[in-house]
């Protein structure tokens, strides 16, 4: 990448030029962070919600192998999977933010007996809402096991682009969703520990869909091409809908 203070270009084959939607000023913070921190291997990807451009890119291995890590789905999704369970938990069993659901541990794993409802050993309670902002395992867990099956969370991450490659100009890995039947295993999927993985473009594009009321833009990353100071083509100003996933 050529990143200049008013552009960030690329040079292709034929003495053409590609201008890319990416922020300058954005983009050199990404790339200036990783390196200064020796971060051992990370990828920054930013979007804008409502175009579905690219105003960061930036790809970052210490040492070894160098490849692009934000087309990698290798990273298990983790806590980000808590917005498909959620979705699947409003959409499909008719839960809002405002549904209340008591609990105990689940701080950092889920255990069957951790499960089973206690009225005398469940101390704290909370709402679907606060459950997400808080990262709450176990309220994810009991929530998916009462009101979910697997099929449903199969299908909601289908939604969210889970287990299909991210459609873009540079060729991704699919990323993982394999929800088992197991209900202690299914628990655990739903509040985002295993069986799933996803790249930093799809986490990306998990926000992207969230902050535009549900619907699924395509990541757009070439503004136009040119050779010499001829225009051979300009990207649409309007964006493309893959798809409303909520």
């Amino acid at each position: 990448l050529d990143v200049r203070p008013g552009r960030v270009t690329s040079p292709l084959s034929g003495g053409r030029t590609v201008e890319l939607t990416l922020d300058p000023v954005v983009q050199r913070v990404a790339e200036r962070t990783m390196r200064k921190y020796r971060v051992p291997e990370a990828g920054v990807v930013a979007i804008e919600p409502k175009t579905g451009r690219l105003i960061a890119y930036a790809s970052h291995k210490s040492d070894g192998e160098q490849f692009d890590v934000n087309l990698r789905a290798e990273a298990p999704a983790a806590s980000v999977f808590k917005i498909v369970t959620s979705a699947a938990l409003v959409e499909k069993a008719g839960l809002t933010h405002r549904t209340e659901q008591c609990y105990r541990g689940g701080k950092s794993a889920i255990s069957a007996d951790e499960l089973r409802e206690d009225a005398e050993r469940d101390k704290w309670c909370a709402t679907l809402g606060i459950a997400l902002g808080r990262s709450l395992n176990v309220v994810f867990g009991r929530l998916a096991q009462k009101h979910l099956t697997p099929e449903d969370l199969t299908q909601m991450g289908g939604a969210f682009g889970f287990g299909t490659k991210v459609p873009f100009v540079i060729d991704s890995e699919a990323s993982l969703i394999d929800v088992p039947d197991d209900p202690l295993e299914f628990a655990r999927t739903a509040a985002g520990f295993w069986n799933t993985t996803m790249s930093p473009l799809e986490a990306a594009l998990i926000a992207q869909t969230v902050a535009n009321g549900g619907v699924t833009l395509k990541p757009r990353i070439v503004r136009s091409v040119s050779s010499g100071k001829e225009t051979l083509w300009t990207a649409p100003d309007e964006p493309i809908v893959l798809r409303r996933a909520i």
